[in-house]
């Protein structure tokens, strides 16, 4: 910087500008999934509930958004056998002593379906607490929860898809709608009057 209080040189005026841009990135991606979350509410509320619970044949309808508990950490699971057939496939060797290790020096595809399987495996966790947290201190909010968890499911199968064929907007795009899925049943856990005026279903 030039002595004097000058303005900056224009290349660091230049960096500036590209770390703000590059801040506004996860911001406006965290806006536009709380957006679609609250335009998908009223539609996973009408339509996918109850054709998720007509599959599922559930008994009491109060039941689902536990059923989807069920249905992540089944897939949390079954997102690592791609992972297993995919180092079978590729690996002269497979390490049954340190397989992890192995895994780390997988690149491409490999390297893809290893990073969707832990980041399923670091979500679920998250999701599992909100549905139970939810449940115990605002059960009133069950519809709101049941919708929630309906596209919670539905945003990990995409991010799964969209991670494996390498799509980057919309594998981050369908995280970011997981999440905030989370975040909002925690919220209407703890802070439910907070949200629920502006909650449509």
């Amino acid at each position: 910087r030039p002595q004097g209080g000058g303005p900056p040189p224009k290349r660091e005026q230049n960096g500036l500008a590209e770390d703000a841009s590059a801040a506004g990135v996860p911001a406006a991606l965290a806006m536009a999934g709380l957006s679609i979350v609250w335009y998908l509410l009223p539609i996973a509320h009408k339509e996918v509930v109850p054709h998720m619970q007509g599959l599922l044949r559930l008994e009491n309808a109060a039941h689902f958004p536990f059923a989807c508990v069920f249905l992540a950490g089944m897939f949390a699971l079954l997102t690592f056998y791609p992972v297993l057939a995919y180092t079978v496939a590729t690996e002269k060797h497979v390490d049954n002593s340190t397989p992890r290790e192995q895994k780390k020096k997988q690149t491409g595809l490999g390297a893809r379906l290893q990073g969707a399987h832990q980041n399923m495996m670091e979500s679920f966790p998250l999701f599992a607490g909100a549905v139970i947290t939810c449940h115990l201190l605002n059960p009133e909010a069950n519809a709101y929860m049941a919708a929630l968890c309906a596209i919670y499911v539905h945003a990990r199968i995409l991010f799964q898809i969209f991670y494996t064929v390498n799509i980057g907007a919309l594998r981050s795009l369908s995280f970011i709608i997981s999440f905030e899925c989370i975040s909002v049943m925690f919220v209407l856990a703890l802070w439910p009057s907070c949200i629920m005026p502006y909650l449509h279903l």
